[in-house]
């Protein structure tokens, strides 16, 4: 079996071309990381607020900015697929990774700091 010979050229031109591809993708998502990364940092000062010892670990940081992330992908999927005025579809997803974000990666001591803090906040 002959497998494709190329030349240097080629290697280049390929490598370029994946280079490119993979540095579109990432500027595409690059606001949604972003986003994702303020609203964890923005829980975590929350819960710190109430008491530093109850502080996100980088675990629990980098499960929940992975989880909102892909929370935002899905409702971004979600939109194009059905139109944004699919708001129970919507409702949905983010029930799901809701739970996935706040009741399986956070203790429950945090789950009630970052309650207190949200409701001392509102006030």
């Amino acid at each position: 079996m002959k497998l494709l010979k190329l030349n240097t050229g080629s290697k280049l031109i390929t490598g370029l071309l994946f280079i490119f591809l993979s540095t579109s993708l990432f500027a595409q998502n690059k606001g949604m990381v972003t986003r994702a990364n303020n609203q964890i940092e923005k829980i975590n000062s929350l819960i710190e607020s109430e008491d530093k010892a109850l502080a996100l670990t980088k675990d629990q940081m980098k499960t929940m900015k992975d989880l909102t992330l892909q929370k935002m992908q899905a409702i971004s999927a979600f939109r194009k697929a059905n139109g944004s005025d699919d708001k129970e579809g919507i409702r949905e997803i983010q029930k799901e990774y809701n739970t996935k974000i706040f009741k399986e990666t956070m203790s429950s001591e945090q789950m009630k700091a970052y309650r207190t803090a949200q409701k001392k906040a509102k006030e």
